[in-house]
C-alpha cells in the first residue's frame, strides 16, 4: 500500500505492507522504493517498509537540492527515515544500497536500540578509507569531485554520464534507456549533492566496535576497488559483520542479479531470527 507522511513540508512517498517483523528497504541515489521490489516480494508476509528518499521517485527534494552548488546533508534523510519509522514496531531489519546503505548505517548508529540488523550492499561511505587505503581513497573523491564541478558548471548531462560511468562501469550512461535518462537528469544535483556529502563528511569510526547487532555487507567482485574496499573497512571494525563478494556481479546487482542478491539476505535474517 502506498503511504505518505509529512516532513517539515515535504510529502515523502513510501510503500508499506505486511505484518509481523519490520524490514526496512533502502534504495540508492538515481532510483526510487522499487529497487527492492524483488526482494519486498521475497519477504511476503513480513512487515516492509520501501521509502523514495528526498528528490528520488515521488518524494521531492527541499528546495537547497536544487540550487549550485550541489547541495545534501544527509540528516535530511535521517528525518526522512525517522518519521516513516515512527511507529513500526522494533527491532528493524535494515537493508541499504550504496548511499541508501549509508543512511541505515548512520540510523543504527543513532538508534541501535531500534536496529534488529544490517544488509549493507556497497555501502557509501569512503570516508572510512582515507587513513588505511589511500589510493581508493584518491580515486573515489577525484571522480566525486569532477562529477560535482561538471554539474555546478550547469553540464548536467556530461555530470550525469561521468558519475554513472564512474559508478556502474564504462558505457553505463550510453546503454541506459532514454527515460531513465530523463529521470536522472531531472535529479542530477541530488545525485551530486550525495556524492558530493560522502566524500566531505567523515562518518564516526569509533561506535563501529561497539556495535553488537548481525551485519551482511555485500560488494561484487567487479564493482570499483574503492566500493569493495569500503566493505572490507567495515568489516574489521564491526563485531559481528560477514562480507560476501559476489562473483561477476558489480554495484547494482541488486537489480541486475537479484536471485543471485536476494537468497542471501534472506538466509541471512533467517539465520539470525531469534536474536
Amino acid at each position: 500500500m502506498q503511504n505518505d507522511k509529512t516532513v517539515d513540508g515535504v510529502c515523502v512517498s513510501f510503500l508499506e505492507r505486511g505484518q509481523g517483523n519490520s524490514h526496512l528497504l533502502v534504495h540508492g541515489s538515481g532510483a526510487n522504493k522499487d529497487y527492492w521490489h524483488h526482494l519486498a516480494n521475497q519477504l511476503r508476509p513480513h512487515h516492509v517498509i520501501q521509502p523514495d528518499l528526498l528528490g528520488h521517485g515521488e518524494t521531492p527534494a527541499w528546495h537547497f537540492m536544487q540550487q549550485a552548488p550541489a547541495q545534501y546533508h544527509a540528516d535530511c534523510d535521517l528525518k526522512l527515515l525517522e518519521t516513516v519509522l515512527k511507529d513500526v514496531p522494533a527491532p528493524i531489519k535494515c537493508v541499504g544500497h550504496s548511499a541508501g546503505g549509508a543512511l541505515c548505517l548512520e540510523y543504527a548508529r543513532r538508534n541501535p536500540h531500534l536496529v534488529h540488523s544490517l544488509v549493507l550492499f556497497e555501502p557509501m561511505v569512503p570516508s572510512i578509507l582515507k587513513n588505511n587505503r589511500q589510493q581508493a581513497w584518491q580515486e573515489v573523491s577525484e571522480a566525486y569531485q569532477k562529477a560535482n564541478a561538471l554539474v555546478d558548471e550547469e553540464r548536467q548531462e556530461e555530470g550525469a554520464e561521468y558519475l554513472f560511468d564512474y559508478i556502474l562501469g564504462e558505457q553505463s550512461w550510453q546503454r541506459m534507456p532514454d527515460f531513465l535518462k530523463k529521470l536522472a537528469l531531472t535529479n542530477t544535483r541530488t545525485l551530486a549533492g550525495h556524492s558530493l556529502y560522502s566524500i566531505q563528511n567523515e562518518m564516526p569510526l569509533e561506535w563501529l566496535s561497539d556495535f553488537q547487532k548481525p551485519v551482511l555487507l555485500l560488494c561484487g567482485d567487479q564493482s570499483r576497488e574503492p566500493f569493495r574496499a569500503i566493505c572490507e573497512e567495515l568489516q574489521k571494525r564491526l563485531p559481528k559483520a560477514e562480507l560476501r563478494v559476489l562473483a561477476g556481479l558489480g554495484h547494482n546487482a541488486p537489480v541486475t542479479h537479484p536471485e543471485q542478491v536476494n537468497p542471501l539476505i534472506l538466509d541471512f535474517f533467517a539465520n539470525w531470527e531469534g536474536c
